[in-house]
């Protein structure tokens, strides 16, 4: 696991709030959401399905539905404010800034197109790409075509395609899973994005395969200094891959730790619950420890904390005042009233 130190903020999500509109009624689904990544780090975003986290993601590239709306809040990639770009503006930021790998490459790879022609057509679209900075860029038509080409090879031999030149005349019809995600990372590689988004990127893959996705993206951190956003629900992916967790809880980041902290110590209950639901073997069994009850509708959400209906440690504080963010050591921040309420 890497140490992480100070270095260049890539992305700053400060008190984020975005609203989405159920039934014709407008209903809080994200509720100051802070979260911070530097440059070459990898920052595990966890929690329960519909905790958050996609939601979280599609506010940092753009990509929020015509139900949602931001109401409050600051999102900033290196330094410039996302919040109020137009959608020109947006196009630029997802073409060159930030790139999203989604769970199911084959909804993003256009079935009559060979891979080879979606991952060139980027170049197409974004011709100063191909200009490495030692070399006179290519003038004519052709020479474009042809140094896109060359990337292309190069892009899908970086994620461990095995005969490249062979693989760029393919569909992806042809290619198995675990080669069509590896096709959708090198998409996303070819912009020489300062943040990639990846969101369960491996759920819908085998067990073997998903471990070489997860060894292909581990490489990729040491050689070309990948700056990530994971965003799993598995926390041994977390444990495997991340330097920093936040943990997610009905639209609010509950405790933001070094990976190594959180898993030694986590401060939270939901996140200690969290924990628990980690299969252990202990002889010839498998000991399972769901956490009870379940998440809350957005529609009816209970007063104060929004997890204290499910938590074995509840005050009577927590069914009425929503605890406030508190750091309890360096870099480790929690929202829970076992740690106190910080004043304003």
């Amino acid at each position: 696991m890497a140490t992480v130190v100070d270095r260049e903020i890539v992305l700053a999500v400060e008190d984020l709030c975005v609203e989405l509109s159920i039934g014709g009624t407008w209903v809080q689904a994200l509720n100051d959401v802070s979260v911070t990544i530097r440059r070459g780090e990898v920052l595990g975003l966890v929690g329960e399905s519909g905790s958050g986290k996609s939601l979280t993601a599609l506010s940092i590239a753009g990509l929020l539905p015509d139900n949602a709306r931001v109401i409050a809040g600051s999102i900033r990639l290196n330094g410039d404010e996302v919040l109020g770009k137009s959608e020109q503006a947006l196009n630029r930021l997802r073409a060159r800034s930030v790139a999203l790998v989604f769970q199911n490459p084959t909804s993003y790879l256009n079935p009559v197109l060979t891979v080879g022609d979606q991952i060139a057509e980027i170049f197409e679209l974004n011709p100063e790409l191909l200009d490495d900075g030692h070399a006179r860029a290519p003038r004519s038509r052709r020479e474009r075509r042809r140094e896109a080409w060359r990337k292309t090879i190069e892009a899908l031999r970086l994620v461990r395609i095995p005969d490249p030149a062979a693989v760029v005349a393919r569909y992806p019809f042809e290619l198995s899973g675990g080669m069509q995600q590896r096709v959708v990372i090198a998409m996303a590689l070819v912009r020489e994005p300062d943040l990639i988004i990846a969101d369960e990127i491996t759920t819908a893959l085998d067990v073997t395969v998903q471990a070489q996705i997860l060894s292909l993206l581990a490489e990729l951190r040491r050689s070309i200094g990948m700056t990530l956003l994971l965003i799993t629900h598995d926390l041994g992916i977390v444990a495997q891959l991340a330097d920093r967790v936040a943990v997610m809880y009905s639209g609010s980041v509950v405790e933001s730790s070094d990976v190594s902290s959180l898993f030694k110590a986590p401060k939270h209950p939901y996140a200690k619950a969290l924990l628990e639901t980690v299969p252990t073997i202990h002889g010839d069994h498998t000991v399972f420890r769901p956490i009870p009850g379940a998440m809350p509708a957005l529609t009816d959400p209970p007063p104060g904390c929004r997890f204290h209906p499910r938590c074995p440690d509840v005050l009577p504080a927590c069914s009425t005042v929503a605890p406030e963010p508190l750091a309890v050591a360096r870099d480790h921040i929690v929202a829970c009233h076992l740690h106190g309420t910080p004043r304003r």
